[in-house]
């Protein structure tokens, strides 16, 4: 049953994608995607306070029940709206008609951009998911207000990461792959922080954490949404879409076992530099390729 919810949602980001690319150009794409992305941040957010309330005043129960009535106002919502959105379908058919032969580096780029979201996805998901856990572990404190920490100060560092990541993709580094880099080489440093400040105190720890994950959110932003319009000539943005986006949750699965499997074995200290030499393994690949995207984006 709960598998039919994720894949309910799978093909939600691919249409907006697309939907995004025909009706925007590319500075309003930009700006648009970016605020788009805040809305999961939000969501997290809502969530941990929806679900406290739920639970405190109802029942676990309770919180199945507001996830589905919220799930269906937004469907009315968007029901409703969705005849309102004028899609120019003359211009569509015929860009799809007119489609460019696939270049030669097609399958190399996407080879390349396809481990560095398998990467982000396992930092930002397996670390948000396991950091309550491991604050509980080091400071022995309860466990609603770890939960609590962490819900609140990783969507909130998110937002910012992701406001900054924009501000320094649109007028600093306009390779979407040294951008990406870039924030992967924060997430590394702050994964390094976090070792060295390892038992100091939760609301550090919590920072760091906030930190890793909320650059990999920016990562996330540039390769998920900031990529796929360059597949735009060869018809291809909501393929593309697709696959990276299930690139993330691919690495979200494994971290979310492989972390907690990890921890047991060989301790959280170990945990935090495996999670600085993943941000590493991603700042090299993105190092190494991103010459070769910088070509296939101008083609």
């Amino acid at each position: 049953v709960w598998s039919v919810n994720g894949f309910a949602q799978a093909f939600m980001w691919p249409p907006v994608v697309k939907l995004m690319t025909e009706l925007l150009d590319g500075n309003n794409y930009k700006k648009t995607s970016v605020i788009v992305s805040y809305g999961a941040s939000f969501g997290t957010i809502a969530a941990y306070f929806i679900s406290s309330l739920c639970v405190g005043v109802f029942s676990w129960r309770s919180m199945f029940v507001a996830s589905a009535v919220i799930g269906l106002v937004m469907a009315v919502i968007w029901i409703k709206h969705c005849p309102l959105i004028d899609m120019n379908t003359e211009s569509i058919i015929k860009t799809d008609v007119n489609v460019p032969k696939v270049k030669h580096g097609f399958p190399f780029i996407i080879l390349a951009v396809m481990p560095i979201i398998v990467l982000q996805g396992a930092l930002r998901d397996g670390v948000q998911t396991w950091m309550p856990k491991f604050i509980i572990n080091s400071f022995n404190i309860e466990g609603f207000k770890a939960i609590l920490l962490v819900g609140l100060v990783l969507p909130l560092f998110a937002i910012l990461c992701m406001r900054v990541t924009s501000k320094l993709y649109q007028n600093k580094i306009t390779n979407e792959l040294l951008c990406a880099g870039t924030m992967l080489s924060a997430g590394m440093v702050s994964a390094a922080m976090l070792f060295a400040f390892n038992g100091f105190n939760p609301v550090v720890t919590a920072f760091f954490g906030a930190v890793l994950t909320g650059s990999m959110h920016g990562v996330n932003m540039i390769m998920v949404c900031m990529v796929p319009p360059y597949f735009g000539k060869y018809g291809k943005i909501s393929l593309i879409s697709g696959v990276l986006n299930a690139c993330t949750y691919i690495g979200s699965a494994i971290s979310t076992y492989g972390f907690a499997k990890f921890s047991e074995i060989f301790g959280w200290d170990y945990t935090i530099l495996l999670w600085a030499a993943i941000a590493l393994a991603g700042v090299l690949i993105c190092a190494l390729t991103a010459k070769s995207w910088n070509k296939f984006s101008k083609q």
